[in-house]
């Protein structure tokens, strides 16, 4: 490896050709590994374009574009997020100054090494002989295993009549771009630090915080950890809280780690991490009827088509712009008859039982889901029949 000393202006002459499988060590967040605070200094004065993400891997991805000769190349194999993330996107600008990526980054899949339990990526750059501005733009990854039109990722595993629904229902208006957000708690790399396990003694700066294993479908547990709020934080120690009020007046709560959405209404409102996001709600219909389409087989089918990071084994995401990709909920479908009572009013009732149910420490019973889901697909003008097919797909 190269010292973290050498200038950091291109090699007028270097490698021609530079292969690695660099470390994927962070400095931060759940899974930061130990460094210490002289060595991490050096490696941000060295490259500050890992600033916000300080991790070994992209600045060896930096390193490796900086030290090519004219007409190098560099092979990296690396997290597949490095080419997606937008914390990633200073170091992608100074890779992108410097040199061509050379596309796609190929999504290797999750199950290209052993123990290795997130989706890989391999990189290749070319050094070009004139610099230009960088961008934070991100990368193209290959399409192998990521569908253009949802539905066709499942139109292998679900009946025709089904994929052919999904198809339809990705031309439908999408959600408000203000309906989720990811406000939640960042712990940066002090979460032992404000997130305790057992109110302390001194307990008047510190307030009951969820995170995304107090949320099931249709169930909002209580809060089982507690967030110093006014922290002392040493130099270099760094997190991330809102106002309070900025917590209570989310009315349902979305996971953040999960294949499909999981929702349920805000109740006992309170601080929560960043592993849950934000649901304003949508104007004129009720909190209820939000959640039982976010809960859906029917929204889960969408999500896991639309969305690469909801099929991944280890730690699949539901982000923000997953959410905002799915089909509005038809506010007008909502006052048309069904079963003699208006379709709002009934969906209101099944969710209520459902509730019920899940604050009984149990799961409602399919035949309750399969009630909702048949009104969801009532909404859209789709078949009820579909119900059973869906929610045995999504198990």
């Amino acid at each position: 490896m190269l010292p973290l000393s050498i200038s950091p202006a291109k090699f007028s002459s270097g490698f021609d050709v530079v292969l690695g499988n660099p470390p994927w060590v962070s400095y931060t967040g759940r899974q930061q590994a130990d460094i210490t605070d002289r060595a991490l200094a050096l490696m941000l004065r060295r490259f500050p374009c890992i600033a916000r993400w300080p991790a070994a891997h992209p600045a060896m991805l930096v390193l490796s574009a900086q030290v090519l000769a004219t007409h190098g190349r560099a092979g990296l194999v690396l997290p597949k997020l490095v080419a997606e993330l937008a914390a990633y996107g200073e170091a992608r600008a100074e890779v992108t100054a410097i040199a061509d990526v050379v596309p796609p980054v190929v999504d290797a899949g999750e199950d290209s090494f052993p123990g290795v339990t997130q989706p890989v990526g391999l990189f290749t750059i070319a050094a070009k002989p004139n610099e230009s501005p960088g961008s934070t733009t991100a990368w193209v990854v290959t399409a192998a295993q990521r569908p253009s039109v949802p539905g066709d990722a499942v139109a292998s595993t679900l009946s025709d009549e089904i994929a052919r629904t999904l198809a339809v229902l990705a031309e439908r208006p999408r959600f408000d771009a203000k309906t989720f957000a990811d406000p939640g708690v960042h712990t940066g790399n002090v979460s032992k630090k404000i997130v305790l396990d057992a109110l302390p003694d001194d307990s008047q700066a510190f307030s009951p915080i969820r995170e995304g294993r107090d949320i099931a479908a249709f169930f909002c547990g209580p809060p089982k950890k507690w967030l110093w709020t006014e922290p002392t934080l040493a130099e270099g120690e760094y997190c991330t809280a809102r106002d309070p009020e900025r917590y209570r007046g989310v009315p349902i709560l979305v996971r953040q780690t999960a294949d499909r959405p999981i929702a349920a209404r805000h109740r006992a409102p309170t601080y929560f991490r960043n592993s849950l996001l934000a649901c304003a709600g949508v104007a004129g219909v009720p909190d209820t009827v939000v959640i039982a389409f976010l809960n859906s087989a029917l929204f889960a089918l969408l999500h896991r088509a639309a969305a690469q990071d909801a099929n991944q084994k280890a730690f699949p995401q539901v982000k923000v712009r997953h959410l905002h990709a799915l089909p509005a909920i038809p506010a007008d479908s909502l006052v048309k008859q069904y079963e003699g009572h208006l379709l709002r009013d009934a969906m209101d009732a099944a969710v209520l039982a459902a509730e019920a149910i899940a604050r009984a420490d149990a799961h409602p019973p399919s035949e309750s889901l399969e009630r909702i889901e048949r009104m969801v697909l009532f909404s859209f003008d789709l078949s009820p029949d579909l119900a059973p097919t869906m929610l045995e797909a999504v198990k």
